[in-house]
């Protein structure tokens, strides 16, 4: 586990698709933030001091919905494809389309606003 585990902080591994060039530059400013700089969360300090990185699984236990969501638009589609079939869902676009429903619906609780009858366009 000691070995390096943030190929995930290189933006050649990433796809080279327009939208995954929008949010790229953005993506890996913040997924540097949580990997080096972030004293939030311990279990990150508790990587950095122990192993002298942070891997892509501990990292998103401290990434939000919409992160999570701009991060997908940014694999490559053959990384998109495994997920989705990890997680059971039948394609790529299918698996954007929960993690976007997901983070609506949790801005939707998180600011007071009524989810009962809410409606979400996605």
């Amino acid at each position: 586990m000691g070995e390096s585990q943030s190929k995930y902080l290189d933006a050649r591994c990433y796809a080279t698709s327009k939208g995954a060039k929008r949010v790229l530059p953005k993506l890996l400013n913040m997924l540097d933030y949580i990997a080096n700089k972030d004293t939030s969360h311990e279990y990150l300090a508790y990587y950095r001091r122990a192993y002298k990185n942070v891997p892509l699984w501990v990292t998103v236990n401290a990434m939000t919905f919409g992160q999570i969501s701009k991060m997908l638009t940014a694999l490559r589609d053959n990384e998109k494809a495994k997920i989705a079939k990890r997680f059971g869902v039948g394609n790529p676009k299918e698996l954007s389309s929960f993690i976007r429903v997901l983070a609506l619906y949790r801005n939707v609780c998180a600011h007071g606003e009524r989810l009962f009858f809410h409606r979400c366009h996605v």
